[in-house]
């Protein structure tokens, strides 16, 4: 699995990576998440996880997540509020994303996934 958001900065550089990716022939594209989905992942993890061990930095928290910028905001709250909360921001949003990688895969037509490639890591 590549996210090419993580890694590449330019489109000239994304056209490339998704031209050697092309030549593999070993690929299902994959929608990005919408911003509006990682976003509600940010407001739960304040709601469900931080809120009820911490009031003053989901208030923080909450207070990062209004207007505009709200992802830069998140994240600047997010580390000045401690380590903890940092990590079990990262560790909340890979559950989430696992679990929306697991839907996609889910849904996928039976027809795709017969002809996914069987590589596995060795």
């Amino acid at each position: 699995m590549v996210f090419l958001s993580d890694f590449i900065d330019t489109a000239d550089e994304i056209e490339e990576r998704l031209e050697e990716i092309e030549i593999s022939g070993d690929y299902v594209p994959i929608e990005r998440i919408p911003s509006h989905e990682v976003y509600q992942w940010m407001e739960n993890f304040v709601a469900e996880i931080v809120a009820p061990k911490d009031a003053r930095a989901a208030e923080k928290l909450s207070i990062a997540l209004m207007g505009k910028g709200a992802f830069r905001r998140f994240k600047d709250v997010l580390h000045s509020v401690g380590d903890e909360w940092v990590q079990a921001w990262y560790h909340w949003r890979d559950d989430q994303l696992h679990t929306a990688m697991k839907e996609w895969f889910e849904s996928l037509p039976l027809t795709i996934i017969e002809e996914l490639p069987e590589k596995h890591p060795s």
